[in-house]
């Protein structure tokens, strides 16, 4: 696979000074602000299947934006990223990458799994749940409540399980009348989300500390 002669760099993520990855949208910004060219954005939304096999045989746009339109330079696959930036549990960073069949016989690595589009719809809405309910000002009374139930004042990411513990069973009180309109499986994908969202706050509130 061939994207241009001689070397350039095409940025695909930033760190911020925390060492947290930033947000698509901004590292285009700041890309352009610079001068730096990005990785090329296909599509965004919700992506079905159908969506990425209509297109993941083609050639390589950036190869073919620098002249290299030979029908067998296919473009090696795409990376899915949310659009704000994600962590699981574990706090592993939610991403995956969807590749070419011909590139994925060389790797011999099993293609990720997608999720259809009503478990997409799902996770989204799930996450504009989370964004609203994960506030400075949640957070800051969930720090008061465990700081005087535990008698320790000391905040550090050691205490970061039970931050988040205190934090998911407040939000599902406050928002008893959400809760009660979802099944077993889409109350642990909002608390997922929620804890997600709360545990990259509750460190970048640790670390202005």
């Amino acid at each position: 696979m061939s994207y241009l002669l001689g070397k350039d760099i095409a940025i695909f993520d930033i760190r911020d000074p925390d060492d947290n990855y930033m947000d698509w949208d901004d590292v285009v910004s700041i890309c352009d602000e610079v001068g730096l060219e990005t990785v090329p954005e296909i599509m965004r939304g919700i992506v079905t299947l159908e969506d990425l096999n209509k297109i993941i045989d083609q050639v390589t746009p950036t190869g073919a934006k620098n002249g290299f339109d030979d029908p067998d330079n296919i473009q090696e696959g795409f990376v899915i990223k949310t659009l704000k930036t994600q962590y699981d549990n574990r706090g592993n960073r939610m991403i995956a990458k969807y590749k070419s069949e011909k590139w994925a016989e060389k790797a011999k690595a099993p293609k990720p799994k997608l999720l259809d589009p009503e478990k997409l719809k799902l996770h989204e809405e799930a996450r504009i749940f989370a964004e609203s309910v994960t506030t400075l000002g949640k957070i800051t009374t969930i720090i008061d409540h465990i700081v005087r139930d535990s008698g320790n004042e000391e905040l550090s990411m050691k205490r970061t399980p039970e931050f988040l513990k205190e934090f998911v069973n407040d939000v599902m009180k406050d928002n008893e009348e959400v809760y009660n309109l979802l099944d077993k499986q889409q109350k642990n994908i909002y608390n997922k989300t929620v804890s997600s969202i709360a545990a990259r706050k509750w460190k970048e509130y640790i670390l202005r500390l």
